[in-house]
């Protein structure tokens, strides 16, 4: 049991460290960008910008299958706006991501009857790995809803886990809490 107590603390300190390295090269990168090549930015990213409907279609894609595109470019487009279309525009990526997750867990669910997956399902391995989310998992949930971890991935396996649909559905409730942080934290630098 210490073993895996050390590994659960390894993995959280691990995660937490990325997860601010990640930030903070995302959040630099695009403040350099728009500073040294502020025209080629604008003139890459116009056809997009304004088109709010596109832009929360693809973030609501992409939260609903892997996550891929980082939170952050879609919190740093809406710091464009005035301030309380701003908090208007959090609050709705931070919806539309409760909601991709979400569908995501569902997805999770359908998947365990695809004939393969059944079958890994019964080894012995994905057995072992189940009985520790089934411990840690909810950590896993919390930690995904506030770090870059792919949250949508996550859900998805959360689901695969058996992990329980109301815990889940109150883990994940977290997920508002990042954007809260960094919509207030991207809003002030």
């Amino acid at each position: 049991m210490d073993n895996d107590r050390k590994e659960y603390y390894q993995f959280i300190l691990s995660s937490g460290i990325k997860a601010l390295i990640w930030l903070a090269a995302i959040v630099g990168g695009y403040f350099l960008f728009e500073r040294f090549f502020p025209h080629h930015w604008n003139q890459y990213l116009a056809p997009f910008t304004g088109q709010p409907e596109l832009i929360f279609m693809i973030f609501f894609t992409s939260e609903t299958l892997f996550g891929l595109i980082p939170l952050e470019f879609f919190i740093l487009w809406a710091k464009k706006e005035p301030l309380f279309t701003y908090i208007f525009y959090v609050a709705l990526l931070s919806v539309l991501s409760y909601i991709g997750g979400f569908i995501a867990y569902w997805a999770g669910t359908k998947a365990k009857q695809i004939t393969f997956l059944k079958r890994l399902t019964q080894l012995d391995s994905f057995r072992y790995y189940a009985n520790i989310y089934s411990k840690f998992g909810g950590f896993v949930i919390i930690l995904s809803s506030l770090t870059p971890l792919p949250f949508a991935t996550i859900s998805f396996l959360s689901a695969t886990f058996q992990f329980p649909v109301k815990k889940y559905v109150l883990y994940s409730a977290t997920r508002f809490a990042r954007f809260a942080i960094l919509g207030w934290f991207l809003w002030t630098v």
